[in-house]
């Protein structure tokens, strides 16, 4: 049998058609097609779920916590009289931007009508200091943190018809001031002391930084000088708004305006309503809100609610902002729908049957926010949202304003505790979710294929090693986009660590055999010949004269393998085949699968004596603030280590990152790697929680190579928002035990991606994204060309490894007056938690055979990370610190 003929010109044409339909479809990058829908456009056209999802990532707006509205609950207590008290955590971040203008800064938290000894305490606060902190990057801001040891109360100010709220809120705000100007002066000046004309201004510009900065919420320096000024709460830190009826309103109401309500709606449903004025930037506030059912009224509703939300929408900072404002306010409740959530906090009994857990209550209008172990990180939804702030308000619209305002988030959520039960625990369950953000009528337009996801990151574990160090374990699983006409693809994957790790190893650990019929995005057929694998692949380090490592060469030699292997094979078989042909079949037979190995050339490796894969990754290098999916040259990375050297001048420099890359081609053939890295034991104690990001870094418009601008590719860093993830990344000490699970690491603005227990399986998103491909290009205008594309995931993914958190101790009664009068310290201390904000104790697991796990089932294996690109970020320091 004779084999003959050359496909190179064939592949040659092939290449030229791709960058010849490349530069025909640019266009496409940005813009929607103007092509007319074919008959079949009804098919074609993406559901609602689409339309929700795939927001474009724009420049001017940044989100600097991944949620602005998060309730979670806290306990329930009951008292020894028998009736109970819940307790619930709030925390918000609201809209503001650089002009000054646009915000979302009035939080409304409604309440059961039933409840009594309502309390408000706040959890946390920022310390402002003395330096500005608009330019600074979130993890800086985060250093800043501050939690007190004890919640501190908040003052409720109620307005009556002769004493409105606003100007009870100005009062207190002169106490307020009056008692940091006493803080300041003491530091700065002394006890005693005569002023210079230099202290005098230093101290004025440190009472004006601090004194009510945030609106309601206070600084750290306005709790330690109201303290020492002797108040024990926070003066006019929330407003009684009294009722709203019907639905939710977030209007202010006298006791006059209330009893002539009760005369003629006294049958409408009704909540209890306050309200929260807290322009806190890029400062997450955090409250403790506690109120108490009777025995009685326990044993009707055991489950009781809590709902929070952004209220008004304004053009003005510094206000409080109600119906009674004069001009330029709109209520947000407006927008999507909020009914569901009324009657729910109306009348608790119509909840009874409700799923509940640590993330919120299921089953109303709000989107549920996800559970994130920290007060100062806010998740995102979890549930499908009816309400987007940056998509119904157009903020990309307008590029000359920075906006900081959450993606992925819906400003609002609810949450709910029973009765004599103990509070929902973290979401670590071996039980996974079932794809939230788009539901089964989600309609896909009928030229995309879709085969699960394009990027999975789950974390194996960590070990402690016997020199001292431990070893964190991921496991990564991609699946590229590819197009029939061989052009659109995404196909490069970027992964990325904090910088310190050691001993970087990437490890294949699955593939596929490829037997006649296998093709892209026939993911059925495939998946029947997936088999795991064990093979360590190489690190290519750039060098100046040799820009990606030696791939080529890399290449050259696995080519020659698979010669080889099928040379000898022909020979055992008596087939004859011409050198041009075999070179052709065995080039095409390693490229298959790009950088990745699929069997047969495993196969090859093995007869050659070959024990690891040669060219598998790439190493990018180290980049300053942002992700970037580009391999620095030696000279490059110098001149960037030489720029970024001086933290004062760049603050972004401080977000340090490393990254690797790799190019596979294998659309309903998902891949999977192992990635491996090292801490020192001492680091272990700084950051015991170490993350793993991975991505698809690049739109591509031709096969056959790694994406990347030389070659005309579009970076996917410019879409979607990834400043969380970066901070996370660079900053593992700001990671919590409580935030991931097998599902990935929450509070950022990736979707994770859901855990399968497969590597050959990648899942949905099932937190809210803020990025879709099939969306964001337009898939759906090109109904000539097959694409096979992740349509419910947004390519990417990020997860974290470590000690599982401790059990959280159970609640204890609240102490009788007698004994609180005596055991009550005379001011709760402050606590800064510089370092790691909830870090967990050292884990006593000892070394061994099998990674321990994090803290979840250890029977799941699959893991990812990769890289995003940072833009400039204009953050809020305080309520008026925010350049234009």
């Amino acid at each position: 049998m004779k084999l003959g003929g050359s496909r190179k010109r064939m592949m040659s044409s092939i290449f030229a058609k791709s960058l010849i339909a490349a530069v025909a479809c640019s266009f496409l990058i940005t813009a929607p097609s103007a092509a007319t829908p074919s008959a079949s456009a009804a098919e074609q056209t993406p559901g609602k779920c689409f339309a929700l999802n795939g927001l474009g990532y724009s420049d001017n707006v940044h989100s600097t916590s991944a949620g602005g509205v998060d309730v979670t609950p806290l306990a329930t207590v009951t008292q020894k009289n028998g009736d109970v008290t819940y307790r619930f955590q709030v925390a918000y971040n609201g809209v503001q931007s650089s002009d000054h203008r646009e915000t979302a800064s009035t939080l409304q938290i409604a309440l059961p009508p039933m409840v009594e000894d309502v309390k408000f305490k706040q959890i946390g606060s920022f310390n402002v200091g003395n330096e500005t902190i608009s330019d600074e990057t979130i993890a800086q801001t985060m250093g800043r943190r501050v939690k007190f040891d004890t919640p501190v109360l908040l003052e409720t100010i109620k307005s009556t018809a002769t004493d409105d709220y606003r100007q009870q809120f100005e009062r207190a705000s002169q106490l307020r001031r009056a008692a940091l100007m006493a803080y300041f002066e003491k530091q700065i000046v002394g006890q005693g002391e005569t002023a210079t004309a230099a202290q005098q201004a230093k101290v004025k510009e440190l009472v004006d930084r601090n004194a009510t900065a945030f609106g309601q919420p206070a600084t750290a320096a306005e709790v330690t000088a109201l303290r020492e000024a002797g108040h024990d709460s926070i003066p006019g830190g929330i407003v009684d708004a009294g009722y709203d009826y019907g639905k939710f309103e977030a209007t202010v109401k006298t006791d006059e305006q209330i009893a002539a309500l009760e005369t003629t709606q006294g049958s409408t449903p009704k909540v209890k309503s306050y309200l929260m004025h807290a322009e806190t930037g890029k400062h997450p506030v955090a409250l403790e809100v506690e109120y108490t059912i009777s025995k009685a009224q326990a044993k009707q509703t055991p489950v009781m609610p809590l709902w929070a939300a952004s209220a008004w929408r304004a053009q003005k900072e510094q206000y409080f902002f109600d119906a009674t404002f004069p001009a330029g306010v709109g209520s947000l409740y407006g927008f999507g729908k909020t009914a569901k959530d009324f009657a729910a906090v109306a009348n608790p009994a119509s909840i009874q049957g409700n799923k509940f857990d640590i993330n919120g209550l299921y089953g109303t209008d709000s989107g549920v926010t996800d559970f994130t172990g920290s007060w100062y990180t806010i998740g995102s939804d979890i549930t499908p949202a009816t309400f987007n702030y940056v998509r119904e308000f157009n903020l990309q619209a307008n590029p000359a304003v920075t906006f900081l305002a959450s993606y992925t988030e819906d400003y609002r959520d609810i949450a709910a505790l029973k009765a004599n039960e103990e509070a929902p625990q973290s979401t670590r369950t071996p039980e996974p979710r079932s794809n939230p953000m788009y539901p089964d009528d989600c309609v896909i337009p009928a030229n995309v294929t879709s085969t699960g996801g394009s990027v999975d990151v789950t974390p194996l574990g960590y070990e402690k090693l016997d020199n001292g160090k431990v070893k964190y374990s991921f496991q990564v699983s991609v699946q590229a986009m590819l197009s029939s006409d061989y052009i659109q693809n995404a196909s490069t994957f970027d992964l990325a660590m904090p910088s310190f790790v050691e001993d970087v190893n990437f490890t294949q650990i699955g593939t596929y055999d490829i037997p006649q019929g296998f093709k892209r995005g026939d993911y059925e057929n495939n998946v029947k010949h997936a088999h795991a694998v064990e093979v360590p692949m190489e690190i290519l380090i750039p060098t100046d004269e040799n820009y990606d490592g030696g791939l080529d060469q890399a290449y050259e030699q696995r080519e020659k393998y698979m010669r080889d292997y099928l040379a000898a094979k022909n020979d055992e078989a008596g087939v004859t085949v011409e050198a041009d042909a075999l070179e052709d079949l065995a080039r095409d037979k390693v490229r298959e699968f790009g950088m990745l190995a699929n069997g047969e050339e495993l196969k090859a490796l093995e007869a050659a004596g070959i024990k690891h894969l040669p060219g598998g990754v790439i190493y990018e290098g180290v980049t300053y603030g942002s992700f970037s999916g580009m391999i620095q040259r030696p000279e490059r990375q110098q001149e960037l280590d030489e720029q970024y050297a001086d933290t004062v001048v760049h603050p972004e420099a401080t977000d340090k990152i490393k990254s690797y890359l790799f190019h596979t081609e294998n659309a309903g053939a998902p891949l999977s790697v192992r990635v491996e890295y090292t801490i020192s034991g001492e680091q272990f104690t700084k950051t015991p929680h170490m993350p793993l990001w991975a991505a698809s870094a690049w739109r591509s418009f031709h096969e056959g190579t790694y994406g990347s601008q030389e070659v005309g590719s579009q970076n996917l860093y410019e879409y979607a928002s990834w400043e969380q993830d970066l901070m996370f990344i660079a900053h593992p000490e700001l990671i919590n035990a409580e935030q991931y699970d097998r599902n990935g690491l929450r509070g950022t603005g990736t979707g994770l991606t859901q855990y399968t227990g497969k590597w050959y399986e990648i899942g949905d998103d099932v937190t809210a994204t803020a990025f879709n491909y099939v969306t964001n290009f337009n898939l759906a205008t090109n109904p000539d060309v097959q694409y096979y594309a992740a349509a419910r995931e947004d390519f990417r993914d990020i997860a974290a490894a470590g000690p599982p958190p401790p059990p959280r101790p159970k609640p204890t009664p609240e102490p009788s007056p007698e004994s609180s009068a005596e055991e009550a310290p005379d001011a709760a201390p402050i606590v800064d938690t510089d370092a790691s904000p909830d870090a967990a104790p050292a884990d006593a697991n000892a070394k061994g055979g099998k990674l321990p796990v994090t803290g979840v089932d250890a029977t799941w294996v699959t893991v990812l990370a990769a890289a995003l690109m940072l833009g400039g970020l204009a953050l809020v320091g305080s309520r008026r610190k925010l350049k234009a």
